[in-house]
């Protein structure tokens, strides 16, 4: 039965604290698969060393070891599968069936965050950010306040900047829980990042009402 044999590094390789960098004239040969040099490069470490790196590589194939290979795209039945959902999902949110939409949203959660990882995960966190925040606003609808707050969290987490109708979703909901003074922070936060036109009179407004139960609270909390 062969051995794996741990291959000795060429001192040029190994050693800690180089003066200079020399580039090795070393490539794979497509038809061989083997790493090799050019027969004009005479080292005889390096020759020993790419003899065992091409040996371990040899053995490792023959290990039997299930290695997935790299995809270079995104699956895109399990794209599409995310977008059927998401969209059944809009659909029963528009027409009020906001328990439904949940479902939806839900299922398509975890269609998407089943992807494999050597998937991009760039797409991967676009679709979750954007499913967490459609399925918090359900939760919203149906006044289900600490689990809208998980998920416009979640959103958060992946988009902190750039994404003001967030915070102010999650100022809204924690001024519903009671949670005033993070409310607060919540609104500051959206403003210090520039919160957008659509979202900018939300926030004032908000802000406004938040102020006003913190005064109440403190007047109460004095008498």
């Amino acid at each position: 039965m062969s051995t794996l044999v741990k291959p000795r590094i060429p001192d040029i390789i190994a050693k800690k604290k180089l003066e200079k960098f020399n580039l090795l004239p070393i490539e794979f040969n497509a038809t061989t698969g083997l790493v090799e040099h050019p027969d004009s490069y005479s080292d005889p470490y390096l020759t020993q060393y790419l003899a065992s790196l091409n040996t371990f590589h040899e053995l490792f194939l023959k290990s039997g070891f299930d290695v997935p290979p790299a995809h270079p795209f995104q699956d895109p039945m399990r794209d599409e599968r995310v977008k059927t959902a998401c969209n059944l999902g809009i659909k029963a949110f528009k027409e009020s069936n906001f328990n439904d939409a949940i479902v939806l949203y839900t299922k398509a959660l975890e269609i998407a965050r089943d992807r494999p990882e050597w998937e991009n995960t760039t797409v991967v966190q676009e679709q979750l950010q954007e499913l967490y925040k459609n399925r918090a606003q359900a939760y919203i609808w149906i006044g289900s306040w600490p689990e809208a707050l998980a998920d416009i969290e979640a959103n958060i987490d992946f988009k902190k900047k750039n994404n003001s109708q967030a915070h102010v979703w999650k100022a809204g909901i924690l001024e519903r829980m009671g949670r005033l003074d993070e409310a607060m922070d919540a609104l500051f936060y959206a403003s210090e990042n520039g919160a957008s036109q659509s979202a900018d009179g939300d926030c004032s407004r908000l802000r406004d009402a938040v102020m006003k139960l913190i005064e109440e609270r403190n007047i109460k909390d004095a008498t």
